[in-house]
């Protein structure tokens, strides 16, 4: 794993912009202050943390054709959003490329955007690292920021509700596993 995580750190370091490397340095810095403070193992997270937006800067059409490449399922929202497709497109780049298998690690990446039904800690950790970590600056982030070492399911659900409420007051749609992921969580 170790070996993984370096050839990630010179993959962030050589193919993401300034921005999104500062943004990745700091979800990997919360989520491994997060992993100590709920048991998880310091290397997935690590990992998970290192790749969750290494698709993100891809260009839309690109990341269509991946999609399409590597068998993932496309919906309407997708099509018009292409954005959507960039942390799954990152767990199975890992998945096929890389062979890495554990599912929390392709779940955390995967799921880091939209959420989804039966999120395991590794990927409720990713969740919450890419909404607060130090670069982020949006009203209520402090709040957030201080949920998030106590309690996981008090973090989460609150950065969970955060993101539906900023999506319904843009009136934007909600995509499904969003949708899932809130009635579940609500439940």
């Amino acid at each position: 794993m170790k070996q993984m995580i370096e050839t990630w750190e010179d993959i962030v370091r050589n193919t993401l912009s300034p921005f999104r490397q500062a943004h990745t340095q700091g979800v990997v810095e919360v989520a491994m202050k997060m992993a100590s403070a709920f048991g998880q193992d310091g290397q997935s997270v690590h990992l998970a943390a290192l790749v969750h937006d290494a698709m993100r800067e891809k260009d839309p059409d690109v990341l269509l054709l991946m999609a399409e490449e590597y068998g993932l399922m496309i919906g309407s929202l997708e099509k018009k959003y292409p954005i959507l497709l960039h942390g799954p497109l990152a767990a199975a780049k890992l998945r096929r490329e890389y062979g890495v298998t554990d599912e929390s690690v392709l779940q955390a990446i995967s799921a880091h955007t939209t959420g989804e039904k039966d999120m395991g800690v590794l990927a409720k950790i990713i969740y919450i690292a890419d909404m607060i970590e130090k670069n982020r600056d949006y009203p209520g982030v402090e709040r957030l920021r201080k949920l998030s070492y106590n309690n996981i399911e008090l973090a989460f659900g609150a950065c969970l509700k955060h993101n539906v409420h900023h999506l319904i007051e843009r009136e934007r749609k909600l995509h499904r596993d969003t949708v899932e992921c809130w009635n579940q969580f609500a439940d």
